[in-house]
């Protein structure tokens, strides 16, 4: 066996194996601790969305609630209104009383299957993006207020349409 003389190049390539063979090692052992670091922050993020599902879920059943309640109670003091300001001796104006509620009682049903709408699409974003909790809150928010508004027109319009036919009866046009 004969010895090949060492030169530079050849001690230069043989440094320059083991180099890599060192950023080899190392480039393996950083992405098994980013894959450890990503499933824990996965598991993290999954367990975050699981909190927020719960807590819209009891806020759904609680603005559910709260919504049935105050509409009914709207109803009620808005029939009892019109019934000591407006007394109804004639079936005609009975029918125009019930027809109003009835109109009421629509709209405030086309009223809360768009907020049910609308939570559900603030729950398909939050499934989007688990990370912006903030955003989802301001969101309900801004439903909630929403819904207090439109509750208020909807509480307003009633009264409104019937004094308009009373006026109408009343002039006869």
């Amino acid at each position: 066996m004969s010895a090949e003389p060492i030169t530079i190049f050849n001690t230069i390539s043989f440094m320059a194996s083991i180099a890599s063979l060192i950023l080899a090692v190392g480039a393996i052992w950083l992405s098994i601790v980013f894959y450890r670091m990503s499933t824990t922050a996965s598991n993290a993020t999954t367990e975050a969305a699981k909190i927020i599902a719960a807590s819209v879920e009891r806020l759904e059943k609680l603005f559910d609630k709260l919504y049935s309640d105050t509409f009914s109670m709207m109803r009620d003091t808005v029939s009892d209104m019109r019934k000591h300001m407006w007394p109804t001796e004639d079936p005609e104006a009975e029918k125009a009383v019930e027809e109003a509620e009835k109109k009421a009682d629509e709209k405030i049903s086309d009223l809360k299957k768009a907020m049910e709408q609308q939570v559900a699409e603030v729950l398909q974003r939050q499934k989007v993006a688990d990370d912006r909790v903030s955003a989802v809150r301001t969101e309900m928010r801004r439903l909630l207020d929403r819904a207090i508004v439109t509750s208020r027109q909807v509480e307003t319009e009633p009264e409104r349409k019937q004094s308009v036919s009373i006026f109408l009866e009343l002039f006869e046009f």
